[in-house]
């Protein structure tokens, strides 16, 4: 026989040990777990029998590592698939009213080019209604900030619309904070960047009554699996 440890026959004994512990029915549990439907198959040797290679201890290593990164991707992939469950809709969830005329009437205009899926036309819009705004109207220009966020979304400009969020959520206006805190949570995860995401995420998760409190603690509780 062939020693994977020919000069150490207690540690060859150990590996032989461990081999022996791994189970079909666990890997097939972790596929089935996320959705991949197909037997997976372990090798199972008598690594005692003289015909044993060195090539089946690491091919039995292999699907061992193969499965852990499977888990790993599929979790990855669930909740990215959560993020865009609750970013799918974002461009209808939110309307809004402000008190200067003219700005209303561009937020009006933006607002039909976002529910039409027209984002370029509401981008063009909303830097129309956003040099119109004056100064001191605070809550139309966290409005208009908002608004080109979530075009920025629907538009996979993700880095623009953290920056976005980030400007509503940085406000003293509690304006709309707590949703620009909540989609930037979102976004972050689309960017892969899920330690901001599980900030905005737990801060969304504790905000009492409200109905996003409990989709992002669904969230938080895939990222941190």
């Amino acid at each position: 026989m062939e020693s994977l440890f020919p000069h150490n026959k207690q540690e060859e004994d150990h590996l032989y040990a461990a081999f022996k512990q791994i189970e079909t029915e666990r890997v097939e549990l972790l596929l089935r777990k996320h959705g991949i439907v197909r037997e997976a198959k372990v090798i199972k040797y008598d690594f005692k029998n003289a015909s044993t290679k060195w090539w089946m201890a690491a091919a039995i290593l292999l699907i061992t590592v193969s499965s852990y990164l499977i888990y790993l991707n599929t979790s990855s992939l669930n909740t990215q698939q959560l993020a865009d469950n609750s970013l799918v809709n974002i461009n209808k969830d939110y309307n809004f009213s402000v008190r200067s005329n003219n700005v209303s009437e561009q937020l009006i205009a933006a607002q039909i080019s976002i529910n039409n899926e027209q984002w370029i036309v509401a981008e063009k819009q909303l830097e129309t209604a956003l040099s119109t705004v004056t100064s001191d109207d605070s809550i139309s220009i966290l409005n208009i900030y908002f608004c080109q966020a979530i075009v920025a979304v629907k538009q996979v400009k993700y880095n623009d619309a953290i920056d976005k969020f980030s400007t509503v959520a940085n406000a003293n206006s509690i304006n709309l904070k707590k949703d620009a805190i909540w989609l930037r949570g979102l976004v972050y995860i689309k960017v892969e960047n899920f330690e901001a995401a599980k900030i905005d995420l737990q801060s969304t998760a504790e905000v009492v009554g409200w109905k996003k409190a409990q989709e992002a603690t669904k969230i938080l509780k895939s990222l941190n699996n």
